[in-house]
């Protein structure tokens, strides 16, 4: 009977991750999600407001003034039954995205949460401070406009098509020659886009990454483009609990000049990937620097640093959302065999 339970389980499971139960199923152990970090702040400044309530015929009054609880991460979470990972694993999206970076690719097949938990993790997914499900930042009740994603510059900035190939006309976008992302399925990673207040934001989830940590690690971190100088950063703060650091074409990193913690971090094995059309990003042309320099004292350190630019190693066509790409699992599978080799499996 126990075993007839925990297989519906996994098969209701399968169907809440939109993976077919025949071809995927797992002895999950435990699913759910909670709020972690934040602060209570309190205002009495605002002006009350008259507003409509949906669905009625009236108005009624509303005094934002009083206590806010701010800054938390929302984290999503599945423990297997009998875990093969050592260590659990934290998945931390970029800049304007979610946790549904993870999930599902934008085209429909299973994301990185369904690769890992098949080959053994405890997965961790978060929402930053501000984004999706985590709930109100302090940022929030500041003036200044967030920064809204379009998707001429999610196009660009993703590199799926040269410069003026995006069209509002999908039947007319132009991606790159050769390239992984599914051009099809743009418009559906476009509704999973959200609005961010950037640097206003990122020492609450900084701060609130670390009270993860200090709850669920020792464990292992992925994390991408913005979300990487987080996960760089808390190898340098918790060098005993952050076993293996995974950078996607991370947007930052530490001064290696001015971080005394280099000697410490060189324990944590770090792998940091790169797509193709790297050429013509003026982006990532800024942000590859710095993070070459931290890989770079990492390894002068003694520590292990690898540094993987995809095309070199005869993978191409893949862009700054590489595990949306139609070859994430190719990806996702270097990576597995990275946490292989630096003894992340039981």
């Amino acid at each position: 009977m126990a075993k007839c339970a925990r297989r519906l389980y996994a098969v209701l499971m399968s169907c809440a991750l939109g993976v077919a139960p025949t071809a995927w199923s797992l002895d999950v152990l435990r699913m759910g999600s909670f709020p972690i970090g934040g602060e209570v702040i309190s205002r009495h400044d605002l002006p009350v407001r008259e507003v409509s309530v949906p669905g009625a015929n009236f108005t009624m009054k509303v005094d934002p003034n009083g206590d806010y609880f701010v800054d938390q991460l929302y984290v999503q979470y599945v423990k297997l039954r009998h875990p093969r990972s050592k260590y659990p694993l934290i998945l931390i999206h970029g800049g304007g995205m979610t946790a549904s970076t993870w999930e599902d690719t934008p085209d429909g097949r299973p994301g990185w949460q369904t690769y890992f938990l098949d080959k053994g993790y405890d997965v961790y997914m978060i929402d930053s401070v501000g984004r999706g499900r985590a709930g109100m930042s302090s940022a929030q009740l500041q003036t200044g406009e967030p920064i809204y994603p379009t998707a001429q510059g999610t196009w660009a900035l993703a590199r799926i098509g040269p410069p003026g190939s995006y069209n509002t006309d999908p039947a007319k976008r132009v991606g790159f020659p050769g390239v992984k992302f599914p051009l099809a399925a743009f418009d559906t990673l476009m509704r999973e886009r959200v609005p961010s207040r950037g640097s206003a934001e990122a020492a609450a989830t900084a701060k609130a990454l670390s009270s993860l940590i200090q709850r669920i690690c020792p464990c292992v971190l992925i994390a991408h483009s913005s979300g990487g100088p987080y996960a760089l950063e808390a190898a340098v703060q918790y060098p005993d609990k952050i076993k293996a650091v995974v950078a996607i074409e991370p947007a930052g990193a530490p001064d290696p000049s001015k971080e005394a913690a280099t000697g410490n971090v060189k324990s944590v094995p770090h792998l940091f990937l790169w797509g193709d059309f790297l050429g013509g990003d003026p982006i990532q042309q800024k942000a590859m620097p710095p993070v070459r320099a931290w890989s770079a004292a990492l390894a002068g350190a003694g520590g292990v640093s690898e540094w993987v630019e995809l095309p070199k190693h005869g993978i191409t066509g893949n862009t700054h959302v590489m595990m949306m790409d139609s070859n994430s699992d190719v990806i996702s599978g270097l990576v597995q065999e990275w946490f292989v080799r630096h003894g992340m499996m039981r």
